[in-house]
């Protein structure tokens, strides 16, 4: 399935939900992406955007402080509040499929390699546990940050595994990590994994 161009309907998002389809950005998409993104961060540098230069909800007139970059993953993590029981993986298959649908048709802005991220999640068959209660409004804002902090390695995915966050392009990042990882399995040490190098889009 080529996102950005096949047609998703609600057939496609059962048979998906119920048996995971290899998926990927059609080439077309991925492109018109790139331009969106550009052209986002240049209209954000010299005007208010929500959510990216402001805050959200009550503080949407306020302007945000991101001198240190870290804007976006502090709206993720304090909305990463889901609760209840878990609607299961069926549900957060259909999910990430129609969020990864919705973010390869370009206007959003966000950057291409978060989407890339996202769409090679759902390839991989990785979903995260959604919770039946969230937000008050847009209901499913809670689903969607918990999957950005799974996306960024920040919580575990659905069994369990935590992936290494990397933007792209972050060789530096992916090289330490994985140095890291190696020392704990020699050692069998089970201690926390310290991100030296954090760095992560929150713009699902």
């Amino acid at each position: 399935m080529k996102l950005g161009s096949d047609l998703v309907d609600v057939d496609a998002v059962v048979a998906h939900s119920a048996a995971p389809r290899p998926v990927e950005i059609d080439p077309a998409a991925a492109r018109a992406l790139s331009d969106t993104e550009r052209l986002a961060a240049e209209v954000a540098s010299g005007a208010r955007a929500y959510g990216r230069t402001t805050g959200v909800g009550a503080n949407r007139n306020v302007v945000a402080d991101d001198q240190d970059g870290g804007h976006g993953l502090r709206l993720v993590r304090t909305h990463a509040a889901g609760a209840g029981p878990d609607l299961g993986v069926e549900v957060a298959r259909a999910t990430m499929l129609i969020r990864a649908h919705q973010l390869c048709r370009p206007g959003s802005g966000i950057p291409l390699h978060v989407v890339e991220a996202l769409v090679a999640a759902v390839a991989d068959d990785r979903t995260p546990v959604v919770r039946e209660f969230g937000g008050v409004g847009t209901g499913d804002i809670t689903a969607l940050a918990e999957l950005a902090l799974c996306l960024l390695g920040e919580h575990p995915w659905r069994d369990g595994i935590v992936c290494l966050p990397c933007r792209h392009g972050d060789h530096l990042q992916m090289a330490d990590q994985s140095l890291y990882w190696a020392r704990i399995g020699r050692s069998g040490a089970a201690k926390p994994f310290e991100r030296r190098h954090r760095q992560g889009d929150a713009e699902l």
